[in-house]
């Protein structure tokens, strides 16, 4: 059947299904043309035609002889197209049609260039044969026609023998448009099949890139292991046995002779993220292998799999000398959701750790234990920082570890906002206390102070818009505080009034400190630094001075310092004027330092310079007769001057050239003879002057300067001299006569005077053998080497104010003091009583003698330290066993005794007392001895237990002293006697210690004995004894106290307050002017109602009540918060003329009647009774409680009762 008909027959068979096939052609031209270029004949029988019609085409099936095949399966397509009919024709014989002559069969129709493209092995290939022939014609429209034909081979391809090596090839030739030359192009595609560890692939070549592609065959399976130890021998990548690729890509470079596999493969992965074990699952594999540089190939594998309950997909990488890396994108999850699986021990700041991640990836390395975490961070990161806040923007972390257990690294980026400053900072946030760095590109001075200074408390005049650039920030989140600083480039101009201050090279410096617990107090420092060049112009006089600059804003303190040093162009020449012309004096200043502040408090200026004359008329210049000296200096002389802030301050080594000449000391006549007591030397140094604004702690004028007096050695003459003519005995310190310089062995005595006073302060010393050590202080040994104790003691100093003489010390204990007893030993040696002599040591401690040890009474620690002071002491026995017997006997007694009688049972001695001698200008002389100084406000008191016979009946008692300080003397001429006390007594009824220790109880038999108290607070007492009066009349203390809880139960207290004025002795002689009459007369009474002029002094009363027993009610009579003071020296003359005359009508007038009236409500078992009482004068009776004056309402109602009765 031919060609034509098989047309008309599907012609036919399509008009009959309303197809829309395009009919209009005439004939098989199309295919003719095409098979006219191979075949002798233009027609093809077919045998057993099968038709397959459908909606768009036909195929016609069936077998037929073609070119060089017989019986080859022929099936020819016939196609609708949009463009019109397509026709293809696949010729297949049963078996391949060889081609004995090669490939030049088909040059006419391939072309020697389509040949030439082939891999040299495959261009003359044997054993060629013609496998299919596929035909294609286009449409009537002008579609193109093509031959496809494939041509087998037996050749073998080995591209790389151990790696690729292709068999059963097929060359796939194509020609498009075969019969147009203009148009024609070809191509050739090599199919093959290969075999890689075991496993089919299909593969194909496309020249002339000679690219090889292929793919595992369909049902194939291959072990992973096998692949990878058929393309890399020498590599171990430790992988699972049960990885096993499914599917796969393979691709083969024949120029660059690299291999790229994908494939996926089937089996999980275990494999270790930081802290946590994870499975892959759905795993994927990709080898990059250079063939001729097999360490550098790429192996990838990929997975999924789940952490903290999100898929997350992970991708491996293998290293020859870091094994598997793992990389993987991290979903949008909180920073420590996400850290807590792989780190679980690092620790982030908390609102940090909250954040979400963005573009998070985390890498690790299974074999170094490498572990980094690199993400973006949602949202803001807020921190205050006081009262500022720091808010981070655009943040991003590394959070990173080099290998297994070391170090954690969190390394954060992030845009700062501090207020309107907007910076790219960096921290590692792991570190202790972190801080963030970063950088400002520009900033002005101005935008600083206003937003940390308020630079509204800026001097209006002064410029501040200077800008600074890179400059570099640092923030501490912990502690609340940042700093930057930076450059400027800009010359600062500041005027000054008198000149103006030029700086350049600036600097910046801004810090912020934070104070308190909650670091929400903070306070912020600006520092510029620069070189500055200060011009002054004063009355048509200029001066220029080079230096630095500083200029300092702060909440304390805004203002700038100029600081020149160095003479280098720092000199002035002024003139002096003298109104003669041929005379033309000055002075020049050398400045060797000047600085000058100005602050908002004002100028502030310090110069230190070098002054010095010439042009002198000579008589200013001319030496004083018998002296070395001229009235005006001739040398340079260096001063200092501060000025500024309503003070002048000047001080100078030394106002002339030289030190006065050497003076004769006065000849004295001993046993007839004349005695010449040498020369001294003198000279006055140091000199400080200071004017000022007289405010409460400094003069208004003040003069210091130190005077240096210098003997020669003839002064000791006065203790006798030898056959020598050498004196008996060196007293004094003293200086040869041609020492080169004798005043080295001066004694100095600084002096210093103001309309305050003189003060006078010893600056070593004239003996010879008492010498203060480097820092003033003179050391006191007592006894060889200091057995009985050493005692350091300061310079005293001396001071005196126009009304007497103060001079003031103190003593410090170096080594524990001790009782000396040797003269005791030798006493009883010589009496022929050795062997007791022998029983006593040789001193006794005086310091922490505690006969208390965890509340029980014991003897061990004194005898311990007596024996540890005289290790030859030998206590006898039965002494020991003595004082053992007395412990065992009271080992209860401390848990009976007060607690307050405990505080004597231990003895410490104070290690510092001070002392003070007043002497005033009208005979007054007072004496101070304290345990208190300056380097120790709080000491131990002195303790003492005393025996002692107490009133009102001289009944036994122990009586407790500790004592702080003690003053005594005399003021007036002698007419008064002054005692100023500070401690307290308290008294120990020996009774009520009796009824203590048989029970240890109160009378209540519940109170424990501890609670007994009996105290007399005696803090800061100036007491006066007028004179031929024994009893002592307190008048001033800060306090005075009785406190009383009996064994009876019955409490009591009273304290009152009167401090003393300052001013020490001398302020009190002027206030005992006003109250001399009544120290000085007997009979003499202060008036209640007639106060001294001026006189303001505070008088307190404090808690003054009786509180009756629990078994009697417990009321309390009084008040036990204190009183307002109505009339404070009403008070205090009724109290005064109480002590003087004794008479209890004074002493119950000192407390104000509103204290002394009220009720109280007393219970006698199972009866009670209100009682009303009133402790009250006869004279406050009727002009007070009766009239109903009294201002409480206790008072007023008690005065109601008492005028009800009387009706």
């Amino acid at each position: 059947m031919s060609l034509s008909a098989i047309e008309q027959s599907m012609r036919n068979a399509l008009k009959g299904t309303e197809l829309p096939f395009n009919a209009q052609t005439t004939g098989c031209t199309a295919v003719d043309s095409l098979l006219g270029l191979m075949l002798s004949d233009r027609s093809l029988n077919l045998e057993g035609v099968e038709l397959l019609p459908s909606q768009t085409q036909l195929i016609v099936k069936g077998r037929s002889s073609f070119y060089k095949f017989s019986n080859a399966r022929i099936e020819v397509v016939f196609a609708q197209e949009s463009k019109g009919l397509a026709v293809q024709l696949f010729a297949i014989p049963p078996t391949a049609a060889p081609l004995l002559d090669g490939l030049d069969a088909l040059a006419g129709v391939l072309g020697e260039t389509m040949v030439s493209e082939l891999p040299t092995p495959l261009q003359r290939p044997p054993g060629l044969s013609l496998n299919r022939i596929i035909l294609t014609s286009g449409s009537e429209e002008g579609a193109r026609s093509s031959i496809r034909m494939a041509v087998g081979t037996t050749a073998n391809w080995s591209i790389w023998p151990s790696q690729v090596s292709l068999d059963n090839l097929v060359l796939e030739f194509e020609i498009y448009s075969p019969s147009d030359p203009q148009n024609r192009q070809t191509g050739i595609s090599i199919h093959a099949a290969s075999t890689i560890a075991g496993a089919h692939f299909t593969t194909f070549v496309q020249p002339p890139s000679l690219t090889v592609f292929g793919g595992l065959q369909d049902g194939e399976n291959l072990p992973l292991a096998k692949v990878l130890q058929n393309l890399l021998p020498s590599v171990s990548l430790e992988l699972p046995k049960n990885l096993v690729i499914s599917k796969c890509f393979l691709r083969a470079d024949t120029g660059t002779r690299q291999i790229e596999v994908v494939a996926d493969l089937t089996g999980t992965w275990p494999i270790t993220l930081g802290a946590t074990s994870v499975t892959l699952r759905k795993l994927g594999f990709q080898l990059e292998l250079d063939t001729q540089s097999p360490n550098e190939s790429t192996i990838v594998l990929n997975g999924r799999t789940e952490v903290a309950g999100q898929p997350i997909a992970l991708e491996a990488s293998y290293s020859r000398t870091d094994g598997w890396g793992f990389e993987t994108k991290l979903p949008a999850i909180t920073l420590s959701k996400m850290l807590s699986p792989f780190l679980p021990k690092v620790v982030l700041p908390q609102t940090l750790s909250t954040l979400g991640l963005i573009n998070a990836v985390l890498s690790t390395q299974m074999k170094t234990g490498f572990l980094s975490l690199r993400t973006g961070l949602t949202g803001q990161w807020v921190i205050p920082l006081g009262d500022q806040t720091l808010t981070m923007k655009q943040m991003a972390l590394r959070v990173e570890r080099q290998r297994n257990n070391a170090p954690v690294s969190a390394a954060f980026w992030g845009q700062a906002i501090l207020g309107t400053l907007i910076f790219d900072v960096r921290s590692e946030l792991l570190a202790k206390n972190f801080s963030f760095t970063g950088s400002i590109v520009s900033l002005s001075l101005s935008s600083i102070l206003r937003q940390f200074l308020h630079a509204g408390s800026l001097p209006a005049d002064l410029p501040i818009d200077i800008e600074f650039s890179d400059l570099q920030a640092s923030v501490s989140p912990s502690t609340g505080a940042f700093s930057f600083s930076g450059q400027s480039t800009e010359t600062w101009t500041i005027p000054l009034g008198i000149g103006q201050l030029t700086i350049t090279g600036l600097s910046l410096e801004v810090d912020r400190s934070t104070t308190g617990s909650d670091k929400k107090q903070a306070e912020t420092a600006c520092r510029v630094e620069g070189q500055g060049k200060l011009t002054l112009s004063i009355d048509g006089f200029s001066a220029n001075f080079a230096g630095s600059v500083e200029f300092v804003a702060s909440p304390k303190q805004v203002g700038f310092t100029f600081y020149a040093k160095g003479p280098k162009g720092n000199t002035l020449k002024l003139p002096i004027p003298t109104g003669i012309s041929n005379i033309k004096p000055q002075a020049v200043f050398t400045f060797d330092e000047l600085a000058i502040n100005h602050t908002q408090d004002g100028w502030q200026i310090m110069a230190d310079a070098t002054t010095q004359f010439t042009g002198l008329p000579s008589f200013l210049t001319a030496k004083i007769p018998g002296t070395t000296l001229s009235l005006v200096p001739q040398k340079p002389r260096k001063w200092t001057l501060t000025a500024g802030r309503g003070e002048v301050a000047f001080s100078t080594t030394r106002l002339w050239d030289n030190p006065l000449p050497p003076t004769a000391l006065p000849t004295l006549k001993i046993n007839g003879n004349s005695v010449s007591l040498g020369v001294f030397w003198l000279d006055v140094r140091d000199w400080k002057i200071r004017f000022g604004n007289g405010s409460t702690t400094e003069p208004k004028l003040a003069l210091q300067a130190t005077i240096h007096v210098a003997v020669s050695d003839e002064i000791n003459r006065v203790f006798g001299v030898g056959t020598n003519g050498r004196p008996w005995l060196k007293f004094f310190k003293t200086a040869k006569r041609n020492q080169k310089n004798p005043l080295s062995t001066a004694t100095g005595l600084q002096l210093s005077l103001s309309e305050k006073g003189i003060s006078a302060q010893l600056q070593g010393s004239p003996i010879n053998a008492m010498q203060p050590d480097e820092q003033g202080v003179y050391h006191i040994t007592l006894g060889t080497n200091g057995l009985f104790g050493e005692l350091s003691c300061p310079l005293p100093t001396f001071r005196y104010n126009g009304l007497g003489w103060t001079a003031a010390g103190e003593f410090h204990i170096e080594k524990p003091l001790q009782l000396p007893l040797t003269p005791l030993k030798e006493a009883l040696t010589q009496a022929g009583l050795g062997p007791m002599a022998k029983l006593i040591p040789k001193a006794i401690p005086l310091d922490n003698i505690a006969l208390v040890e965890n509340n029980r009474l014991t003897f061990d620690p004194w005898l311990a330290k007596l024996q540890e002071k005289s290790p030859s002491l030998r206590i006898p026995p039965v002494v020991i066993d003595a004082l053992n017997e007395l412990v065992s006997l009271g080992d209860d007694i401390l848990e009976r005794t007060p607690g307050q009688l405990n505080e004597y049972l231990a003895f410490v001695m104070p290690q510092d007392l001070s002392f003070a001698i007043e002497v005033g200008g009208t005979g007054g002389l007072k004496l101070d001895v304290t345990t208190r100084t300056q380097a120790n406000p709080n000491p131990q008191p002195l303790k003492l237990l005393l025996p002692f016979a107490g009133p009102p009946f001289g009944l036994p008692e122990l009586l407790g002293i500790q004592l702080t300080s003690l003053s005594f003397g005399q003021i007036l001429s002698g007419s008064l006697f002054l005692l100023q006390l500070e401690g307290k007594f308290d008294r120990f009824d020996l009774l009520a210690l009796a009824g203590c220790l048989t029970t240890g109880y109160l009378i209540d038999g519940k109170t424990s004995c501890k609670a007994f108290q009996y105290s007399y607070t005696i803090d800061q007492l100036l007491a006066v004894l007028p004179a031929g009066s024994p009893v002592p009349v307190p008048l001033f203390y800060k306090e005075l106290a009785i406190s009383y809880f009996g064994w009876e139960m019955l409490k009591a207290e009273s304290r009152w307050s009167f401090p003393q004025p300052d001013g020490g002795l001398f302020a009190l002689i002027g206030l005992f002017s006003q109250l001399l009459p009544f120290f000085t007369k007997p009979t003499y009474k202060l008036d209640p109602d007639a106060a001294p002029r001026g006189f303001k002094l505070p008088f307190m009363i404090g808690p003054n009540y009786l509180q009756l027993p629990p078994y009697l009610g417990g009321a309390v009579l009084g008040t036990t918060t204190g009183l307002p003071t109505w009339s404070v020296w009403k008070s205090l003359a009724n109290l005064l003329n109480g002590f003087k005359t004794g008479n209890p009508q004074d002493f119950v007038s000192a407390l104000p009647v509103e204290a002394r009236v009220g009720e109280v409500g007393v219970v006698f078992g199972p009866f009670g009774i209100e009682v009303g009482f009133a402790v009250t004068t006869p004279r406050e009776f009727a002009t007070a409680i009766l009239p109903g004056k009294v201002r409480t309402k206790a008072g007023q109602k008690f005065g109601q009762r008492i005028r009800a009765m009387g009706t």
